[in-house]
């Protein structure tokens, strides 16, 4: 019997197949999604600038050169004077 002919018989599997279909299209909330350790981006990259919502810096690779590189900050915002994400 092929897993298909098994599955339209099992209601539970029916169930489970659609529950967990369901729940993989549901987008991650920002706030779960932040990092739960501090960065440490910084013990390996030199001349780190912010240049508006733009982080620069020349991060070290495995075989020890440096690479520039940039990411865009995104999401922080000064709520009567304490930064926050959003």
């Amino acid at each position: 019997m092929s897993y298909l002919t098994k599955l339209s018989q099992s209601p539970r599997l029916i169930t489970l197949a659609v529950c967990s279909t369901m729940l993989a299209t549901i987008p991650i909330d920002a706030a779960f999604a932040r990092p739960t350790s501090p960065s440490t981006y910084q013990n390996s990259c030199r001349n780190i600038r912010v240049s508006g919502d733009i982080l620069t810096a020349s991060c070290r690779r495995i075989n020890g050169t440096f690479n520039l590189t940039s990411i865009r900050i995104r999401g922080i915002e000064n709520i009567d004077g304490i930064l926050k994400y959003s």
